[in-house]
């Protein structure tokens, strides 16, 4: 995941999302402004039997303060997990700072990454 702010609307930032390679997921989705609660997606790609959306770009308002982001996805099996990123508006060099958290849905495999 990673943020950039438009340089030619600074009132603009770009949120990137990209799925890591080799994984067989079929559908997932991406809420930008996670509550901790309640999913909200806001982009949405079902995979096709070729290659399938890997990256989603979203053009979202400029947001100074972290930026909450969970990324569900359903993987070949029916499977579903959930992961929560947590980024920062890019203070810092390098990537968005990531935590990943077991999903609450009923169902939903544990997730768990080293970021």
């Amino acid at each position: 995941m990673d943020r950039e702010r438009s340089r030619s609307a600074p009132e603009v930032e770009w949120l990137i999302v990209q799925l890591g390679d080799g994984e067989q997921i079929v559908d997932w989705s991406v809420d930008p402004a996670h509550d901790g609660e309640v999913f909200r997606g806001a982009w949405h790609a079902l995979r096709d039997a070729h290659s399938g959306v890997r990256i989603a770009r979203m053009r979202m308002p400029w947001q100074a303060a972290p930026r909450r982001v969970c990324v569900r996805a359903i993987d070949a099996q029916g499977r579903a997990s959930e992961l929560r990123f947590v980024a920062d508006a890019g203070a810092t060099p390098g990537p968005p700072h990531a935590h990943a958290v077991p999903a609450r849905a009923r169902g939903c495999a544990q997730v768990e990454a080293l970021c």
